[in-house]
């Protein structure tokens, strides 16, 4: 029998519950499947899912910051937009004061737990 089984759910899933470990892994995975999506986001230009918005107005954001330092498209760019993103979603992992996490609402109406749709 065939399980299907998202790293990115796994990882997130340890990292909330404080595994230092998981939270590095998580980390490394997610940069490196954003920097794809990054390039790939900022050929296309549009806003197709949730990621996606989150890259242009990350990219936006890197823009306004660097100004010219960085040019749109060219590797640092890409790294940095990812970069941002990369944090932007991990920030969303760590545990509130009051013991939810991030994304608990989105959760609970019924979208499971797709970390890079739900953060």
């Amino acid at each position: 029998m065939y399980f299907y089984s998202n790293i990115f759910v796994e990882l997130a899933a340890q990292a909330r519950g404080g595994d230092v470990e998981a939270q590095v892994r998580f980390r490394l995975e997610l940069i490196n499947a954003l920097v794809v999506m990054v390039r790939q986001t900022l050929r296309d230009g549009r806003n197709t899912s949730s990621i996606a918005g989150r890259i242009l107005a990350a990219a936006r954001r890197v823009t306004s910051e660097h100004g010219s330092s960085l040019v749109n498209g060219t590797d640092d760019f890409v790294q940095e937009v990812a970069q941002t993103v990369c944090a932007e979603v991990v920030a969303r992992l760590q545990r509130r004061p009051d013991g939810l996490t991030g994304d608990e609402s989105i959760r609970n109406v019924g979208y499971g737990e797709t970390v890079l749709a739900s953060c």
